[in-house]
């Protein structure tokens, strides 16, 4: 728990004071020692309650000025400095008329499964920063310095205590509001790997999928058949799209910033085709599409019939032998 105590010489009207505060030892605080008629403001976080002392003291001739004291109490969730006096908040509540003056943390329970968001708004344009950590105090978020605004999201795994530290940059002292969130992840969950990817339906669109990691799916697809698939993302963040066969090989992928992602690919072989949607940063959510259409690309040489042409060239070319060899004969 601390008071900022704030000291104004001002109205300066003659002479050049200088203002120094001390404690009950006479050990010096702060001072404030402007040239000339400038005024003098000296800001000090107590943290022991008692007598605190003030001098103004002239640098030449005679000083003629105002006195200003002001006090500002730390907020109720004090004292909350460290770690272990963590101060418990819950989500979905914004709490306002927080105060920077020193370190100040907070904990929240969250289930495995969410996104937690963290939302916080500086009223007074000083600096400030944001951490996140476990349990085991491991730095999972951060954000700063701002004199706006910080935002920290993370994915959380494990259900438990989640810890949010705000850190006054040197010599601020910000008053602030803290708001904390949690959104649940798709019903298509767990999906984060090709062995426990989703089925889907094709000609079908699936709409508010979370990227808060990577994502799966699977359909199956005949041969012969054209595969559309199409994502689009909202929110910040980015996701992107990656198409594989049954034999798990890559066969098609989208890696742009763009908002708007699409994969066509010819099927040629019969069997389970993999969508996987990759989460890269920040949260966002999407719609998926997938269309299959009748294949209208001729299909290629294949090695067979190469190898066809080649025997009917050679019979050809033989038989022209033949005749070109008996040509004087039939004539």
């Amino acid at each position: 728990m601390g008071t900022l105590l704030t000291i104004t010489v001002d109205s300066i009207a003659s002479g050049d004071p200088d203002l120094y505060l001390y404690d009950s030892g006479q050990a010096g605080l702060a001072s404030s020692t402007q040239s000339g008629t400038t005024t003098e403001t000296v800001t000090y976080l107590v943290t022991s309650s008692g007598y605190y002392y003030i001098n103004v003291h002239p640098w030449s001739g005679l000083a003629q000025y105002r006195l200003v004291i002001s006090t500002v109490s730390d907020d109720a969730y004090e004292e909350n400095d460290v770690f272990a006096n963590a101060a418990s908040i819950s989500s979905g509540y914004t709490y306002n008329n927080l105060r920077g003056f020193d370190n100040d943390w907070y904990r929240v329970y969250v289930y495995a499964g969410t996104i937690l968001n963290v939302s916080i708004t500086i009223s007074n344009s000083q600096y400030l920063s944001a951490y996140l950590y476990n349990s085991a105090q491991s730095t999972l978020a951060s954000d700063g310095s701002s004199s706006s605004a910080l935002f920290l999201s993370y994915l959380i795994t494990t259900t438990g205590y989640y810890y949010i530290q705000t850190v006054p940059s040197s010599g601020n002292r910000p008053y602030y509001s803290l708001t904390t969130t949690t959104a649940s992840d798709d019903s298509y969950e767990e999906n984060d790997v090709l062995s426990s990817a989703a089925s889907l339906s094709t000609g079908t669109t699936y709409y508010n999928l979370k990227a808060f990691d990577d994502d799966w799916y699977y359909f199956y697809v005949n041969a012969g058949n054209q595969l559309n698939v199409s994502l689009t993302k909202y929110g910040s963040g980015y996701a992107y799209l990656y198409l594989y066969n049954p034999s798990e090989s890559l066969l098609a992928s989208w890696t742009g910033s763009s908002d708007h992602q699409s994969l066509v690919y010819h099927v040629t072989t019969a069997g389970y085709y993999y969508i996987k949607v990759d989460y890269s940063s920040g949260t966002s959510r999407y719609d998926l599409t997938s269309s299959i259409t009748a294949d209208s690309t001729p299909p290629g040489p294949s090695v067979d019939g190469y190898n066809t042409w080649i025997l009917v060239f050679c019979t050809l070319s033989a038989l022209a032998i033949v005749l070109y060899k008996g040509k004087s004969r039939i004539r």
